[in-house]
This record gives C-alpha cells, sequence and structure tokens, in this order.
C-alpha cells in the first residue's frame, strides 16, 4: 500500500471515530442530563433570567412554551423545568426511549421527603437531540424515613446487609432492599446505579430509608 492510500484510510478512521464520539456525546440521556445540571446549578433564578434561552439543549417550540407560561402566569416561584418550586438535593434519568427521531425518558427528582417523576421530550433537530416538551407529572411519591444510620456493609446469604450500632447494642443488622427510586453515591458524590455497585464487605456507608422488620427499603446509599 502506498503513502496516498494510507492517508487516506487514516483520514476515513478519523471520522468514523469523530461521529462515533460525538453520537456518544449527544444522546437524548445526555442531553437532559447536562440541561438540568446547568440548571440546578445555576447562580441566580434561572426562570427569571430565562437561562433555557441561553442553551443549545431546547428546541425553538420548547422556548416559545416555557416563555407562554411565565408571561401568563403568576408562577409564584415554581420552576417549569423542575416542575417545583423547591430545588432537588440530587436527581437521575431513567425509562429512556427513542423512536425514529423522537426521544421519551423520566427524570427522577429526589427532594428532603419526596420524589417527584418528570417527563421529558426530545426530537432530533438534524443531528441534535434536544429538548422540546416537559410535562410535569402530579404524582409525587413520599419518601417517608425512619431510619439513617452510618455502618459496615457485610454479606449474609447472599443478602446486602448493614451492620450498625445502637448505644446498648453495637451489633445491629438490616438486609438492604434496592428499588428503581433508591440513590446511590460515592464518596465524592458521583451518582451510582445501585443495583450495579459490587458491595464489598467492610465498605463503610450512611442509610436512609424506611425499616420495616429486618428490611430497609433504601431512599439513598452514601459511601464514606
Amino acid at each position: 500500500m502506498n503513502n496516498k492510500g494510507l492517508i487516506y484510510i487514516l483520514i476515513l478512521a478519523v471520522i468514523i471515530f469523530g461521529v462515533i464520539l460525538y453520537n456518544q456525546r449527544n444522546t437524548p440521556q445526555k442531553v437532559v442530563n447536562d440541561f438540568y445540571k446547568k440548571w440546578i446549578s445555576y447562580e441566580g433564578s434561572p426562570v427569571n433570567d430565562k437561562l433555557y434561552k441561553n442553551t443549545s439543549f431546547v428546541t425553538d417550540n420548547f422556548i416559545v412554551k416555557i416563555d407562554s407560561f411565565i408571561g401568563s402566569f403568576n408562577h409564584g416561584g415554581y420552576d417549569p423545568i423542575l416542575c417545583a418550586q423547591d430545588v432537588p438535593q440530587r436527581f437521575k434519568i431513567e425509562n429512556v426511549l427513542v423512536y425514529n427521531n423522537e426521544a421519551d425518558l423520566t427524570v427522577i427528582e429526589n427532594f428532603d421527603q419526596s420524589i417527584k417523576n418528570v417527563n421529558v421530550l426530545l426530537k432530533k433537530i438534524g443531528n441534535e437531540w434536544k429538548i422540546d416538551q416537559i410535562n410535569c407529572e402530579e404524582e409525587v411519591i413520599a419518601t417517608e424515613s425512619n431510619f439513617i444510620k452510618q455502618g459496615n456493609i457485610v454479606r449474609q446469604d447472599n443478602n446486602i446487609t448493614l451492620l450498625y450500632e445502637e448505644p446498648g447494642n453495637p451489633a445491629l443488622t438490616v438486609k438492604l432492599i434496592f428499588n428503581s427510586l433508591s440513590t446511590c453515591l460515592s464518596a465524592s458524590k458521583e451518582s451510582l446505579n445501585c443495583n450495579e455497585i459490587n458491595f464489598e464487605a467492610g465498605q463503610r456507608v450512611e442509610v436512609k430509608g424506611l425499616k420495616q422488620d429486618n428490611s430497609l427499603n433504601v431512599y439513598s446509599l452514601l459511601f464514606l
């Protein structure tokens, strides 16, 4: 193979790699994740400052809808992006469905004592996914907790168990139960998929949830 042919192959490889990398960076989940991160971390009022207009994550149709909402109502601090008045402590994205040039997913927002589901619809404009609509679902799931303890992970009968103590009881255990609403965080507060964590005996954690008998429905788990 001559040098000219080799150069063509290298150029083609670079183009293909670039396309793959771009597609990985422009997915419905990543677009929504980046948009919500920017919105939640904004210093000031993202609604009043119309932050949604200073981003490439949304469609023109979305901007018109939010402008109409803000202009037609005294929203009293209600945030049409978060579908709430308060800022969630954390959020995660689930139920991503993609069909042709449209996508549908759920943003699960975790507040102190509740979890709210927000439905987000996206459209593919050219080669870019953009948020086109946010539907504020009415359902608010209570996350009343009666348990918050620090302890160590142990394994008992193939179950993930927390070993903790209370005054006069130095070796108590409770089986940890995870579901789709459970939130797990690394020591640096990075969001983790609870069901994909390889728990190791001895790991120090802080767990919050609802304890029923010898089981704990986990609301949040933080590695210490």
